[in-house]
């Protein structure tokens, strides 16, 4: 079993034959790691994601969602705000956010509903 709260990213290999319920997700009450000055928030609500470069954070350029087959589903160039608020149309799941400014790339899981 992997714990994907322990990773920043997870990668795999899947071919046409593998066993399509080869995941299991197990979700439990976690408490929220400090967000430090400078970094880049990555959170959901309902069915929005949001991107908050608010505390200082390099402002995003630009926003990829992947579900956990690794499919992007979303894309999309972004302004430069500090607060953006990005709404993919996916259905309820867990989802991986990319998210690229000037000097580095952040990423993150949200779960939408």
């Amino acid at each position: 079993m992997i714990d994907l709260a322990d990773m920043d990213e997870y990668t795999f290999t899947a071919g046409p034959l593998d066993e399509s319920s080869r995941f299991m997700l197990h979700f439990k009450n976690s408490q929220p790691s400090a967000i430090k000055d400078g970094d880049l928030q990555i959170y959901s609500y309902g069915s929005s994601i949001f991107l908050d470069a608010t505390n200082g954070a390099d402002l995003p350029q630009h926003a990829e969602v992947y579900d956990l087959a690794g499919n992007c589903i979303f894309t999309v160039k972004l302004n430069g705000n500090g607060l953006n608020v990005l709404n993919p149309g996916a259905s309820a799941g867990l989802y991986l956010v990319k998210v690229y400014t000037i000097s580095t790339i952040h990423s993150g899981k949200v779960f939408l509903k």
